[in-house]
């Protein structure tokens, strides 16, 4: 992802749930830690005013709150649902 003209890059488990986000150095900008449920247990901010809203299972957050999971099927349109 682009943020004021910098380039951040996601750090993913084996879930795809987003667990940090590195500048351009691979430095940490931000960590994200969930329960087994997807519940966000603690996060870090090293630089302020970074976000991004992916979070437990590459889910979207949106500005309400709420999730968004995407899901893109081989020969299908993309499909979104809120949880």
């Amino acid at each position: 992802m682009t943020h004021s003209g910098k380039a951040y890059y996601y750090l993913t488990d084996a879930l795809g749930s987003v667990v940090a986000l590195t500048d351009e150095s691979g430095t940490k900008v931000n960590t994200y830690a969930y329960s087994p449920r997807g519940v966000t247990r603690s996060t870090t901010t090293e630089k302020a005013g970074v976000s991004q809203p992916y979070r437990f299972t590459n889910c979207h957050q949106d500005p309400t709150g709420l999730s968004r999971v995407s899901t893109l099927t081989e020969g299908a349109s993309d499909v979104t649902k809120a949880v």
